[in-house]
């Protein structure tokens, strides 16, 4: 339940025990229960990719990989921006906004 998102308080109301005692006798449990179903999501993920889903093996490339679809991303998008401003927009802005004759 801790792994899906359920709140402590409300898996002590399932269980009809307070939080504290929750947490005391399941520790491990909730520490490690969004791991361990990331992990059985992911290897479900990996068995289908490997045995020719196309979508879930694309998937993973691109989540796990770092593959992506070049064609969907804006053109320049990939260009690093200038640090500083150009000299010309340095000397707009120093004169309060009129530029340098």
């Amino acid at each position: 339940m801790s792994a899906m998102g359920i709140p402590d308080s409300q898996i002590a109301d399932i269980y009809g025990i307070t939080v504290k005692k929750l947490r005391k006798h399941c520790k491990k449990e909730l520490k490690s229960g969004v791991a361990a179903k990331n992990l059985e999501v992911l290897q479900s993920l990996y068995n289908m990719a490997t045995e020719g889903h196309a979508t879930a093996a694309i998937f993973w490339a691109k989540t796990r990989c770092g593959f992506r679809d070049a064609a969907s991303e804006p053109k320049g998008a990939h260009k690093p921006k200038p640090a500083h401003p150009t000299p010309e927009k340095l000397d707009v802005h120093l004169n309060d906004g009129e530029p340098n004759e």
